[in-house]
This record gives structure tokens, sequence and C-alpha cells, in this order.
């Protein structure tokens, strides 16, 4: 027995040498909670509710891991934060930022969408849709409003859905502001009851 237990503690420090974890995600492990810090903002014309500073280490590994590798623990401590400070009245349509398709394959989730269904909430993927542009994070902030207009469109069964709704759009991060006022803009477009804008971090 004791040499099958020395077998895989030697395998299991085999495999942290070969795979070392990532300072993000050996972050993760010694965090308990993500510290909340409500506010609303205002970015590119558009008022957003925010729950997290981005600039905290524990949210941007939260944020990091739960887009990237879809890692469990992120998630969690993400969906711990929406229940705490997101509660969506039953009649809103909640829509997660989408994302274009080949982000969507490389990634293999939406991250929004993933952590609203960790947390419970039901959301509506389909009202809003992307087309390919570069990733806002490889631009300059001077290029990033331009780079999401027009890259947002409702399709056409959804657009009757949006009139007279409340919805709610809802991103991981905002930084300028541009993607949310472009997403915004063209649910405006369908008549909708209101929009509300929210974010996991600014």
């Amino acid at each position: 027995m004791e040499t099958v237990r020395t077998f895989l503690m030697t395998l299991e420090n085999m495999f942290r040498v070969l795979f070392p974890a990532r300072p993000s995600e050996t972050l993760l492990n010694e965090v308990r909670a993500l510290p909340h810090n409500p506010r609303t903002i205002e970015l590119a014309g558009v008022k957003i509710e925010v729950f997290l500073a981005y600039r905290e280490p524990p949210v941007r590994a939260a944020i990091t891991e739960a887009k990237f590798y879809r890692h469990p623990r992120a998630i969690a401590l993400l969906a711990d934060v929406l229940q705490d400070e997101f509660e969506p009245p039953a009649d809103v349509l909640v829509v997660p930022m989408p994302l274009s398709a080949a982000r969507r394959r490389e990634r293999g989730h939406n991250q929004v969408a993933t952590v609203l269904s960790a947390a419970g909430i039901p959301c509506t993927a389909d009202l809003l849709l992307r087309e390919e542009r570069p990733p806002q994070t490889s631009l300059a902030h001077s290029e990033r409003a331009g780079n999401v207009r027009g890259a947002f469109f409702v399709p056409k069964a959804a657009g009757v859905r949006i009139t007279g709704a409340h919805i709610v759009v809802i991103d991981d991060v905002v930084t300028t502001g541009a993607t949310m006022a472009a997403a915004r803009a063209v649910l405006e477009q369908h008549s909708p009851a209101s929009i509300t804008c929210v974010a996991f971090a600014h």
C-alpha cells in the first residue's frame, strides 16, 4: 500500500513540474470570496452597474480563469458575486454580451453565460449576436469604439421579442465602455421598454 501511495505522489509531483499551475490559478486557490465594490459608472455615455474592481488581483485572476480556462473555482467565485449583487426581476431578459462564432469556438463557451448559469440566473443568448472583429484588448483605447461599431446585430426573428421588453445586457469587464455602448445602441433600435447595462468588473 505504501509503495502505491509513494508512486502516486511521485506521479503528482511530476505532473506539477511538467504542467505548473498558472499564477492566476494559484492565486484563486487562496481566495475565499472576491472583494465586492458595487457602484454605477458612466462610460461612453452609458450608465453601467459594476460589482468588482478589475484592479484587484483576485478579480483579475477570476475573470481570466473563467474566460480562458473555464476554471470551476473562478466561475463559482463570480457566481457568488452575482447571487449577492444581482437579482433581475422575473420579467427581465438577461442578455450576456455575445462573442463572435470564432471566439466562442476558441474558448468553448461564453464566459458570461457560464457564470450566469452557475448563479442560477436564466439568460437569453440568441437576441444579440456579434460579427468577427479584432479583440478589444488588442487595440488602443482610441480604436475601440470604431472596432465595435456595427459589430452587433439582432437576428430577424428576435426583434419582436425585444420590443417592449425590459433588457439587461451583462459583460464580464468594461474598460472604455465602447462595447457596451455599441451593444446597447443596436438593442435600442428595436424599442425595448428599458435597457440596463451591467458588468462584473471595471
